[in-house]
């Protein structure tokens, strides 16, 4: 069964440069993230500021997405997602 994910909200930790966002496995909830440097792998403009990683974040949501139900289910959570796996898990 894939990941369930919460509609469009998507939150940027500035301390941990990674956008968090959320999707549930059944009845649980499971944290999910995307570093800045991935973003900005999928696209340049992420590197614009907050704003922009949550738009870069809502263009690409699908792969996304992807990656982190992959990823999720290969390792049972292993975020965030890094520079390098939009790629080679996409």
């Amino acid at each position: 069964m894939a990941l369930t994910f919460e509609p469009e909200q998507a939150v940027y930790d500035p301390t941990e440069e990674i956008l968090r966002f959320f999707a549930e496995d059944g009845p649980v909830l499971i944290p999910c993230a995307i570093s800045k440097a991935a973003l900005a792998e999928l696209d340049r403009r992420a590197t614009v500021g907050p704003d922009a990683m949550v738009d870069a974040y809502r263009r690409n949501i699908e792969l996304i997405r992807h990656i982190a139900d992959r990823k999720y289910r290969a390792l049972g959570g292993g975020f965030p997602i890094r520079r390098g796996e939009c790629t080679s898990l996409g």
